[in-house]
């Protein structure tokens, strides 16, 4: 009976601070809803009153029915046209380190934000055991198909090793130790949770846990559409009964419509309740956690001992791992362990309290009844349900039990702990069983053989593949995951009920307001259920709260542990009630005109009020109370209610800016039109476009104003609001400045136009008029003057209505004259081209005619007289001047350009016509000298230079010449001056070609014969000399030595001899004195 009554209590404290919440929603909707008439009313009316109320009522239900059914489709379609969810890899979060003593704990706070993250509700699998005893390995199997991860992608022990960073890397698992050194160090949390469904315990892939959230969140919304109905019926009977206050006092008639009403709300709440279950979530989002092992190096006892107690109050289903065996010493460890964590269980702490004396045992049960059941309550919630004892690498023969048999019969006997004494007094006193059954609801065993036979892939199952493990192993370990989600899920981790007094404070207020009473019992089981299950976000504050707990040693003491729990409870009150006042707030900005900033400041300050009112309910209900947190939290509550307000206040701001800027775009999309409009009839007079532009934006102005300025409001005053206008107001400045760039732009481009079309013009006449080109200089440039002017005359008549704007109309006007400028240097360069070619072409037909003017001229062919050919080029010349200074362009500087050519040209063929003349009467003189030049042959052997033999040859030729002219055949009279020609012609040409290499030769011929012979002439010079110094030296002294040196000299003969004199040495004057010693 106390247990049932402390389990009374329990659940009535749990729903009393639901019920606050409550009432403190509906007190605020009561604010935001209209005020009811306070005037007295007749009879009639009140009845009148209630009925439309009833209508009213029954509309806005029929109202929100059909917006929850439109809400469910939606999300129903959204669901199965959404793509599947591909989550991105997890990875190992390491929420708890050791300390770098390893005798304490410290928090990973980046890990815990990741934590964070998951939703309500969630389960925790914890892996715990002794080191290497393979709890990494067995977590890693778990996660198979959990975010990419397999037991084969685990970083190395090294990389787990640090501590500082949030995890590994994703897509990795738990890390696998492979040597003697530990392979996990304090608590890790896998990123990823594995979606399990909580009826069949089956696992669930990534599409179907999101549509399953889907659902709940569409549920989650008809829940609170159904809460908000029900609230509204809830005020609507206190606003009837409040307005009709006097027609109720004279006529007992209006009692009716109350009832009426109190039944509308009553169906609405219960309409609420259903769709709050129907919006539980089904799917339970199962954590892995990973712990170091115990019994690691360097590692005490009391280490050990807190982080299983971390690991126990985190963990929803608890995994503890052996190697090979089960023994005694296990399941003792085992037991001290969960004895410990759970601070020595009621039944340890009701025997302490019946060793006292007696007078202070009544004492003691008076003062801690009360502890000691709240004490209860907390470990029945905090402490995992079930325990799965996995051995790994088993071989052993179970004599025909399965591993839960053998389990079994190991937890009935213990007598590890028993002395022989005590044993052989008293045998069947001795035996007595293991407690693991009464700690834990559900104890189990999995025997689990290698996964490989591999002997190199068993030291490293951090490299272990799927496809490698063993047929028999996966089958068994397929079934234990199985058993094990499905336990996970049917026992996710709770939040924790309120104390008593705040039960039994809520219970005068409940008699108060019997007819509202299930009403706010539904309310209260929808929000209860919400809220009962634990997040990520709880499970994070629990580990700060354990973690903070073990670093003071609290765990010895039931006392201090629940004041710090109770701590804990009130950071979760507090959380709460920061994501309610967020939530109602949000309210006060989902409005189609928005609110002004002080109005919502205003309300957001009593919504603030009421949850403080709340925060100091929650805390009197408190039996443990530490007040230097509860004030720290305080401090912490006040500091987020504040921010939320700021941030709520900020939003409406951002809301009037947004109104204000909507308004602004909606009267510039107005302006914008107009602007478009006007720049269809642009180019206009600037003056004319000014008027038009001050009168638009004013009216703009006006009709802003007053779209800014209503129902009692003026968002002008609005600092966002004015930034707003102000743009708005530049914006429409800017507008028609473009307007006015447009119409100048317009001008411009007609004014370019016309400037175009004039030099078109001009361009056209030079285009159309080739002929005009082969007219004397002076005559081109007139007519060139003519079309310029009236390429003028033709851009005046275009822009003349257009010249008042002067500026544009002297730049355009200088752009065209520079064009004009332009195609009149084209035209003269282009008749100067003409005139170029013209004359080319003059040059190159005399360049063609000339060789035959002449030769025409003479009375036969070449061989003639030299003074005769000299006249006949002189007069072809005459006659291609003649012919070339008849062209249109004469004495223009292209002309004379091509007239230099042409001379240059005619004093070539002139010379090429006298060389060919040479030429013809050399073949006539060929015979004397094809005789002398074989008559030279011997005389070339004897001579060195090529300048002598050439003079001497040239000398005969002309002698040869001279005196055989009579015998030449040739119609040319020898004159000596030709003669010389003749020979010098024969001498390059013929000669030279003969003998030159022969003459080269001898040259280089004698100087290697002089070379040679002063080089034996060196040597012998040298060996004398060495030869007299030793003789010198070996009679004992040496007085002077003098060897003078003439050179040789070298001269040419006449007749083409060469005499060289080679060196000559003088005799050496030698005065050798005696050596006086």
């Amino acid at each position: 009976m106390p247990q049932l009554g402390a389990t009374h209590r329990s659940q009535a404290a749990a729903a009393a601070p639901k019920l606050l919440l409550l009432r403190f929603l509906c007190l605020l909707l009561l604010l935001l809803l209209p005020a009811a008439d306070t005037a007295a009313a007749t009879a009639a009316n009140a009845k009148s009153q209630q009925k439309q109320q009833q209508q009213k009522q029954q509309k806005h239900q029929q109202k929100q029915q059909q917006q929850q059914t439109q809400q469910q489709q939606q999300q129903q379609q959204q669901t199965k046209t959404e793509t599947p969810v591909v989550r991105r890899g997890g990875k190992p979060l390491q929420i708890v380190l050791p300390n770098e003593l390893h005798t304490g704990f410290r928090v990973n706070e980046e890990a815990l934000a990741e934590l964070e993250k998951i939703p309500a509700p969630i389960a925790v699998i914890s892996a715990l055991g002794p080191i290497h005893s393979g709890k990494s390995f067995l977590l890693n199997s778990l996660l198979r198909g959990v975010g990419g991860a397999t037991a084969a992608q685990q970083p190395s022990a090294a990389a787990a090793a640090g501590a500082g960073g949030a995890g590994g890397e994703e897509g990795s698992g738990f890390s696998v130790g492979y040597t003697v050194a530990p392979g996990s160090f304090g608590l890790s949390i896998y990123s990823l949770p594995i979606y399990v469904e909580r009826k069949t315990g089956k696992q669930l892939p990534d599409a179907a846990a999101a549509a399953a959230a889907a659902s709940a969140a569409a549920a989650s919304a008809a829940a609170a559409a159904a809460t908000a109905a029900a609230a509204a019926a809830a005020s609507e009977p206190k606003s009837a009964a409040s307005g009709s206050k006097t027609a109720a006092e004279s006529s007992p008639s209006s009692s009716p419509p109350a009832a009426a009403a109190t039944a509308a709300s009553t169906a609405a709440a219960t309409a609420a309740a259903a769709a709050a279950a129907a919006a539980e979530s089904s799917v339970v989002n199962v954590l892995l956690l990973d712990s170091e092992g115990f019994g690691g190096p360097n590692v005490t006892r009391s280490y050990d001992q807190l982080l299983y107690s971390i690991a126990f109050f985190l963990s929803s289903h608890l995994i503890f791992t052996t190697m090979k065996m089960i023994d005694a010493q296990d399941l003792q460890l085992l037991e001290d362990l969960t004895r410990d964590a759970n601070l020595f269980s009621l039944r340890a702490h009701a025997s302490s309290v019946r060793e006292l004396p007696e007078q202070q045992q009544q004492q003691q049960q008076q003062q801690q009844q009360p502890r000691t059941e709240t004490s209860s309550a907390l470990l029945s919630l905090l402490s995992p349900c079930c325990l799965s004892w996995v051995v790994q690498d088993f071989v052993q023969d179970l004599e025909g039990l399965t591993a839960q048999e053998w389990l079994d019969a190991l937890l009935n006997t213990n007598r590890w702990m028993t002395s022989p004494q005590a044993i052989e007094a008293n045998e069947a006193k001795t035996h007595s069983k293991h407690s693991l059954r009464s700690l834990y609801s559900q104890v189990d065993c999995t025997a689990l053989r290698a996964p490989t036979s591999n002997g190199n892939l068993l030291q490293r199952l951090d490299l272990l593949r799927e496809e490698e493990e063993e047929k028999e192993y996966k089958k068994e370990f397929l079934l234990f995951k199985e058993r094990l989600l499905a336990a996970a899920a049917a026992h996710p981790k709770q939040k924790l009920a309120a104390g008593e007094p705040l039960l039994q404070q809520q219970q005068q207020q409940l008699q108060q307001h019997k007819h509202n009473q299930q009403q706010q019992q539904q309310q209260q089981q929808q929000q209860q259920q919400q809220q009962r299950y634990m997040s990520g976000k709880d499970l994070a504050e629990l580990t700060r709260f354990l973690v903070a707990a073990a670093n003071a040693n609290m765990f010895g003491d039931v006392q201090v542990f629940m004041n710090h729990f109770s701590t804990i409870r009130s950071a979760m009150a507090k959380n709460d009630l920061v994501l309610l006042f967020a939530r109602d707030v949000e309210h006060l900005i989902r409005r189609e005109l928005p609110l002004l900033p002080e109005e919502v400041a205003a309300a957001a300050a009593v919504l603030r009020q009421e949850t403080l009112s709340l925060w100091q309910q929650q805390l009197a209900a408190e039996v443990y109370v530490h007040h230097t947190e509860v004030n720290k939290q305080q401090e912490q509550l006040l500091k987020e209610l504040d921010d939320a307000v700021d941030k709520t206040v900020q939003k409406a701001t951002k809301l009037v800016s947004s109104y204000c800027k909507s308004i602004s775009v909606e009267e510039m999309s107005v302006l914008i039109e107009a602007k478009e409009q006007q720049i269809k009839r642009l180019p206009l007079p600037p003056k004319e476009l000014t008027d038009y532009s001050n009168y638009q934006q004013q009216q703009s102005k006006t009709a802003l104003l007053q779209r800014l300025q209503q129902q009692d409001r003026d968002y002008t005053t609005v600092a966002a609001c004015s930034h707003e206008l102000q743009q708005h107001f530049e914006a429409v400045q800017t507008l028609f400045l473009d307007l006015h760039s447009a119409n100048i732009k317009s001008i411009t481009d007609r004014m370019q136009r016309a400037a175009e079309r004039a030099a078109a013009s001009l361009r056209q006449q030079l285009q159309q008029q080739p002929v005009d080109l082969l007219r004397p200089l002076q005559e081109f440039k007139g007519l060139l003057l003519d079309w310029q002017q009236a390429a003028w005359t033709l851009f005046e008549s275009d822009v003349s209505s257009l010249r008042d704007v002067s500026d544009l109309y002297s730049a355009v006007s200088a752009d065209l004259a520079a064009t004009l400028a332009k195609l009149e240097t084209q035209a003269l360069r282009t008749w100067s081209n003409k005139c170029k070619e013209t004359s080319q072409e003059v040059s190159e037909r005399w360049e063609v005619l000339f060789r035959h003017e002449v030769l025409s001229s003479l009375d036969g062919s070449l061989p003639v007289e030299e003074e005769v050919l000299s006249m006949s080029i002189e007069e072809a010349k005459r006659k291609a001047r003649e012919d070339f200074s008849k062209v249109y362009c004469s004495s223009s500087d292209p002309w004379k350009e091509v007239s230099t050519r042409m001379e240059q040209r005619l004093y070539e063929m002139g010379s090429a016509l006298e060389e060919s003349n040479l030429e013809a009467i050399k073949s006539n003189c060929s015979r004397p000298l094809d005789q002398l030049k074989t008559e030279l042959a011997e005389e070339a052997v004897s001579y060195y230079m090529w300048q002598t033999f050439a003079s001497m040859a040239r000398k005969k030729a002309e002698e040869l010449l001279l005196s055989e002219a009579a015998a030449i055949k040739t119609n040319v009279r020898l004159s000596p001056s030709l003669v010389h020609r003749v020979s010098s012609h024969w001498m390059q040409t013929e000669l030279k070609a003969a003998y030159e290499p022969i003459i080269k030769n001898n040259f280089f011929g004698l100087l290697y014969n002089v070379v040679g012979a002063a080089l034996v002439l060196l040597g012998f010079y040298l060996a004398l000399s060495f030869s007299l110094l030793f003789l010198f030296v070996s009679l004992g002294g040496i007085r002077v030595i003098k060897v003078p040196i003439h050179p040789i000299r070298v001269r040419d003969v006449r007749d083409g001899s060469s005499s060289v004199y080679l060196w000559c040495f003088s005799l050496m004057l030698l005065k050798v004195l005696p050596y006086n010693s």
